[in-house]
């Protein structure tokens, strides 16, 4: 009996559904040129031109040694104030910085608060231990512990607030230092100004530096200095009925576990690379399409040898055509990364060292931007790994200060 043929196209399909399909390719990279400068004990710069498939790239780091003791690596907030806007340069200036690059993304549109215009910083800042500022987004950060260690998390912080009359009671907080938004309740502390700003239709719990309720006002309240405001949105403001004048407020932080005794953070994103290899977090932190496409990026990446690099990449111009997520991670791995992720990008990017602009920031000039990440010489009294700053208008820094730790104050 003859063997029947199979057709043609029925062949085509079956080979289409079995045969393998070819591996995306990782994003290249070659390197043309490195130079490396002696900047201070412990810190090196490095200037690095190279090719991707796209073109060239001119990316520039400092290096810092974490087991160097003359220097430490924290975050400096614009104006030293919360919503403020700078230059990476004048905050570097104004921190006697060795080096510094940009921080954090900001609110691209302002408020008015206090008849000032107030850039919200977007995510957790923490510096000398004290909460600068936090939102809801579940974005990357880096934390430094005390002894300059640092970590990358990416998690959403929280925090409540309960009496000790009535432990059992939480009410969330949505925000920290930032303009009260409808259906929020905020917490205000002396790094925000002198009052909330906020309208008259809410309620608002005025408490002093021993945590006493002393007062209750519609709207607008005066912060005290060691204390701290609670902002009832006008949807909440009943809840403010739960808490009596003269007891105790407290208010709780749930940090990762492993942040034991943390200074400084800072909330950027997306993680690039995670213990060496790339994962790109841009979909799962909510990146857009426009922020995931090739651009210039500020980076922060921890080596295999206890170094950090603080970094930038150039982009948009024929020089330098920038990176997305995934060529700045696949780029980072030839330079003895074990993590990275990235902090604001864009016409943000900037690095400066000793007072120097070292890229060539895409806007021209320097864009103002809300914090900075700086490299700056380290107190005496900071090499103790146990050190922290107490202020002095606060008789007991452990008892009396919202602290970026775990549990209550």
């Amino acid at each position: 009996m003859p063997r029947r043929a199979f057709p043609t196209a029925f062949l085509l399909v079956l080979l289409l559904i079995v045969a393998p399909r070819p591996l995306r390719a990782a994003p290249s990279w070659s390197e043309t040129s490195h130079e490396k400068d002696f900047v201070h004990s412990g810190v090196t710069l490095h200037k690095i031109r190279g090719r991707t498939g796209r073109g060239g790239v001119n990316m520039y780091f400092t290096k810092v040694d974490l087991t160097n003791r003359n220097v430490t690596v924290r975050p400096a907030l614009a104006g030293d104030k919360i919503g403020d806007l700078e230059t990476t340069s004048r905050i570097g200036r104004r921190n006697d910085a060795i080096a510094a690059i940009n921080g954090s993304y900001y609110a691209g549109r302002s408020w008015i608060v206090n008849g000032e215009r107030f850039n919200m910083p977007i995510g957790l800042v923490a510096i000398d231990g004290t909460m600068i500022s936090f939102g809801k987004y579940k974005r990357t950060s880096i934390a430094f512990e005390s002894d300059g260690t640092p970590l990358i998390e990416r998690f959403i912080p929280q925090g409540s607030l309960t009496t000790d009359r009535n432990p059992y009671m939480n009410v969330t907080i949505y925000g920290y230092n930032h303009p009260r938004k409808p259906g929020y309740v905020v917490v205000y502390t002396s790094e925000y100004g002198e009052r909330t700003g906020t309208n008259d239709k809410g309620m608002e719990l005025v408490v002093n530096r021993y945590s006493r309720v002393t007062k209750k006002v519609s709207g607008n309240a005066e912060i005290p200095q060691g204390g701290f405001v609670v902002s009832f949105d006008p949807q909440y403001k009943d809840w403010a009925d739960n808490f009596n004048l003269g007891e105790r407020v407290l208010v709780k932080f749930n940090l990762p576990d492993k942040w034991d005794s943390i200074s400084h953070v800072i909330t950027g994103g997306p993680q690039v690379l995670k213990y060496g290899e790339p994962h790109v977090t841009a979909i799962e932190e909510k990146f857009s399409n426009a922020l995931r496409g090739p651009n210039p990026r500020t980076f922060i990446a921890l080596t295999w040898n206890e170094e950090v690099l603080l970094g930038v990449l150039d982009g948009r111009s024929s020089v330098s055509v920038g990176a997305t997520f995934e060529e700045l991670a696949h780029i980072l791995l030839n330079y003895n990364v074990k993590d990275a992720f990235c902090l604001d990008g864009g016409g943000s990017t900037t690095l400066v060292v000793n007072e120097k602009v070292i890229n060539r920031p895409s806007d021209g000039p320097e864009r103002a931007v809300s914090n900075a990440v700086v490299v700056v010489p380290r107190s005496p009294l900071a090499s103790d790994p146990g050190f922290l700053p107490t202020p002095a208008n606060i008789e007991e820094w452990t008892k009396r200060r919202i602290r970026l730790t775990q549990g209550e104050f």
